[in-house]
């Protein structure tokens, strides 16, 4: 196939069939539809997966689960490995794509609300994550 950037392979379009020619997509991804395949070893479809930013030149379908013991999102890269994020927008190494390859922690209070107090406690006292609800 033809490469329209050889100098710099992340530039340009994702789909082989184009060439990987740039170009404007409508094409909408629903990372929680389990009859997708990923072209992107790691990357899943299905119950509990979520569209990732990253730098790999669009976005990433990657399972994820919300540890309420360190209170934050920890993205599943597979069954023995997972990735906690340490704050929002951390960027996150993905080696297995290339050793540049990196995604993005999402907020924590739009993948896990539940970990979040209700207005962060609007500024009026502190959040006991002990208390039961």
């Amino acid at each position: 196939t033809y490469q329209y950037f050889p100098e710099n392979k992340k530039l340009g379009g994702f789909l082989d069939t184009a060439d990987f020619c740039p170009m404007y997509s409508n094409i909408v991804v629903d990372c929680e539809d389990p009859t997708l395949s990923a072209d992107i070893r790691e990357e899943n479809f299905g119950a509990n997966s979520k569209c990732f930013n990253s730098n790999v030149g669009r976005p990433l379908c990657m399972k994820y689960h919300c540890n309420a013991e360190q209170n934050q999102v920890q993205v599943v890269i597979n069954a023995s490995h997972a990735v906690t994020c340490p704050y929002d927008g951390a960027m996150m190494n993905l080696p297995w794509i290339n050793k540049d390859a990196k995604f993005e922690c999402p907020k924590l209070a739009t993948v896990c609300p539940d970990l979040i107090c209700p207005g962060n406690c609007s500024g009026r006292g502190y959040c006991d994550y002990n208390q039961s609800k």
